[in-house]
């Protein structure tokens, strides 16, 4: 039986939503790297301004709009993306109550919203989807979709779940291009019930505007990794076979794109005994896949990677030996070096992440025991891997690390780490800064003794202005708060909010290049759940700006929003948003711009 490992921070759940996903990133000009913070909790109404008497109504951050014109279905599931233009791409899943359609909607910084226009015209459901844009605005959506339900054995009708998959292009200034399909197997002609032929799907676009689709497709016996390439608008004529090893189900695809128009798809695959690493670079062609891991005795999770500008990839996994999980990478720069066993303790290894930095640095953090307690730890990479370095104390369990870096090279790292020596089960919010090889002393960031930190969220813009927001337990709630670095340092901790109706809950923000934040949240307030936001200005002593609704001036209880920021600090925010109307019960999907 394949081992299981959990994290000392996954003992609280979040509630299940229906998906909302923003494809842009959180952070200006800083890459980032996070393993999974600690969920933020359900929200907890207490004693204030809506516990009765007169309530001031919030002010209207915006002029909130219904995306979508169909009213027949509930919205499932959307992604937004933003180019450097300002323009936003909204595109969403939406049932009829018979399928489930692909729609889309544009925001055009000249115009403002566009009509919602469905992408597809399939007669069966849109199963997933992806989104990105290119440097030039073009948007490329690729879906899979039902095109088959059943078939008839004779006299008995047999179930299957046939996907093709499909692709669209918005061409900038010219409008929706007519979808395509871009792959060609037919599972029809080798039936397998209750199979879905098109399995996971990533998509990614360089930076010349190339895009590459990668996706993992069943031929009848197992699921092999397929992928199709769009240059200059046109999609290669025949997906290729990217493994090639006839070896079990290829799983947990991933897909990375460097700057030169080269791509590196990374999988696991078993061998029939443990799950291996593989990987393979295209350069105008698919190479040939190569076997990354080298112990053959357990088997490997799914990695994370990263590639520089110039095409070196480094990747790194979690490895079973039979007693314990190990952390390995390799690299490539022209070839694969063989893999490294990079921790040198005989504990399990918890959720390892890679940053970038620098021209072609990376710095690779983990969790992992020392035989008392659970440390952050990290290694370097700048022309060999450093000696691993354990980045907070032994005073306590530490966990939820996140990384950041500016235009510099350095690094901002926080994490949550357990006080000890008050015998509580309180967590604290800690912060480190590498810079030219080295690490300084750690900064507490938030003094309240007695109230959990959870969801931290880390900030950077290109001048190294970095900013943290969390939420806080304070007296049964959960509060808001923040803490800016400025002038070469920390600054004292702030409360975001003073609502006071209940548990601020799942915080999203985005920075400007200038330091200034759109802050978006859900909370209660007036005797309802509200979409809220509230901007930072940074140099400005307190920063935060009076808290705004977002959502509807009809409705309330939206949620999963997806914020996104242009160059001159104008957000955008799409969200779901229920709704009760003379057509009955549904979930619609709004946007605002402010």
């Amino acid at each position: 039986m394949k081992p299981v490992m959990k994290s000392i921070f996954n003992y609280i759940k979040a509630p299940l939503l229906i998906v909302l996903l923003a494809v842009a990133g959180c952070t200006g000009d800083g890459n980032n790297a996070s393993d999974n913070p600690i969920s933020a909790p359900t929200l907890i109404p207490s004693e204030g301004p809506g516990a009765g008497g007169e309530v001031t109504p919030l002010p209207e951050a915006g002029a909130p709009l219904a995306l979508n014109s169909d009213i027949s279905g509930n919205v499932d599931s959307a992604r937004a993306v933003i180019d450097s233009s300002g323009n936003v791409t909204t595109v969403w899943t939406q049932s009829d109550g018979v399928s489930i359609s692909l729609w889309a909607s544009r925001y055009n910084v000249a115009i403002g919203w566009s009509n919602a226009q469905r992408l597809e015209v399939g007669a069966l459901s849109v199963k997933s989807f992806q989104v990105v844009v290119d440097g030039s605005g073009n948007v490329t959506v690729v879906w899979s979709q039902t095109a088959t339900d059943f078939y008839m054995s004779g006299p008995t009708r047999v179930d299957v779940e046939r996907t093709d998959l499909w692709a669209v292009r918005y061409i900038a200034n010219s409008g929706w291009g007519v979808e395509s399909r871009i792959e060609a197997m037919d599972l029809s002609a080798n039936v397998t019930e209750n199979v879905e032929d098109i399995g996971e799907l990533q998509i990614g676009v360089d930076s010349l505007g190339n895009v590459t689709a990668l996706w993992t497709q069943h031929s009848g016996s197992r699921y092999d990794l397929y992928a199709s390439r769009n240059e200059a608008g046109v999609w290669d004529g025949t997906p290729t076979l990217v493994d090639s090893e006839n070896l079990d189900d290829v799983t947990s695809p991933t897909l990375l794109m460097d700057g030169s128009g080269n791509a590196f798809a990374f999988w696991t695959q078993s061998d029939g005994s443990y799950l291996n690493l593989w990987g393979a670079r295209y350069a105008a062609g698919w190479s040939v896949a190569t076997k990354l891991d080298s112990e053959d005795l357990g088997s490997v999770e799914p990695p994370v990677a990263v590639v520089d500008a110039v095409g070196v990839a480094t990747v790194a996994w979690r490895q079973f030996d039979g007693n314990r999980w190990n952390l390995w990478v390799a690299r490539y720069s022209g070839g694969w070096s063989a893999s490294t066993n990079i921790d040198v303790l005989n504990t399990d290894v918890h959720t390892p992440q890679l940053l970038l930095y620098g021209t072609n640095n990376v710095m690779l953090s983990w969790g992992q025991s020392n035989g008392a307690v659970s440390q952050i730890w990290s290694s370097y990479y700048a022309g060999g891997w450093s000696a691993s370095f354990a980045i907070s104390a032994a005073s306590g369990d530490a966990g939820s690390v996140s990384m950041v870096n500016d235009s510099a090279g350095s690094i901002t790292t926080i994490w949550l780490q357990q006080d000890n020596s008050a015998f509580t089960l309180v967590y604290s919010l800690w912060s480190r800064y590498f810079s030219a090889g080295s690490w300084d002393d750690p900064v507490l960031l938030e003094t309240n003794t007695s109230g959990d930190v959870r969801s931290p969220i880390l900030l950077m813009d290109s001048a190294r202005r970095a900013s943290v927001i969390w939420l806080q337990e304070e007296s049964g709630r959960f509060d808001l708060w923040s803490n800016h670095f400025a002038s070469g340092k920390w600054g004292t901790a702030r409360l975001v909010e003073t609502l006071n109706d209940g548990s601020a809950v799942d915080p999203k923000a985005v920075m400007g290049n200038n330091g200034n934040i759109t802050l978006v949240w859900r909370t209660p307030y007036d005797s309802s759940n509200q979409l809220v936001t509230s901007k930072y200005t940074a140099g400005i002593n307190g920063g935060w700006g009076a808290i705004a609704k977002v959502g509807s001036p009809l409705h309330n209880n939206g949620y999963n929003p997806i914020p996104l920021l242009d160059s001159n600090g104008i957000a955008t925010v799409v969200w779901l948003q229920p709704i009760t109307d003379t057509n009955g019960n549904r979930i619609d999907l709004w946007g605002s711009h402010f």
